[in-house]
């Protein structure tokens, strides 16, 4: 697929009719902490989009969700909460995924899991999380993007309305707190 801002081939797939695929999103679900599939309810998240980056391929920097969805979003699972990434290859020169907004960049590493959240707790994107993929120099890029859509998740993480805790996924750690920094995720 060819536009001003991707340059890549594109594969759909979905759990419904894959074996694998379905597997796939067991052990994602099993990682994240997140409903991917539910046979019962079609708009839990997205189909797989596998792609393909050769060499010179590329996609601009861009966001994966869009500020408080539109009618349509609602009524198709509520828009894009979290984007999860799996590499599937290597690449020999280029290919890395950027985040220039939080200064983070990333290699490509065959059976990697990266993700993110796309929204922020107000609904409206969370535009730190703005990525690119940079140009493969040599080699090949593929990726499998799944997006899950926030409506069939809102029952897990519930909202809490005291500011004095933490929600309970959190265990309470202090993100501020220099003594509990080991329990935070860095790059």
């Amino acid at each position: 697929e060819y536009s001003a801002k991707r340059t890549s081939k594109v594969k759909y797939l979905s759990e419904r009719f894959h074996e694998d695929i379905a597997r796939h999103s067991k052990r994602m679900e099993l990682a994240l902490g997140l409903n991917l599939y539910n046979p019962n309810y079609r708009f839990t998240s997205e189909n797989f989009q596998v792609m393909n980056y050769g060499i010179g391929g590329q996609i601009n920097l861009h966001h994966d969700a869009f500020s408080l969805p539109l009618i349509n979003d609602m009524l198709r699972g509520g828009g894009r909460m979290t984007t999860a990434m799996i590499y599937l290859s290597d690449v020999e020169a280029g290919g890395r995924t950027v985040f220039p907004y939080i200064n983070v960049s990333i290699n490509p590493q065959p059976g990697n899991l990266l993700y993110w959240s796309t929204i922020k707790s107000d609904s409206y994107t969370d535009y730190r999380m703005g990525h690119m993929g940079c140009s493969v120099v040599y080699g090949n890029k593929w990726i499998a993007n799944k997006w899950v859509l926030w409506r069939e998740q809102m029952n897990r993480f519930p909202c809490r309305t005291d500011k004095g805790n933490s929600p309970p996924y959190h265990h309470g750690i202090s993100y501020a707190d220099p003594t509990q920094q080991k329990h935070v995720l860095t790059f």
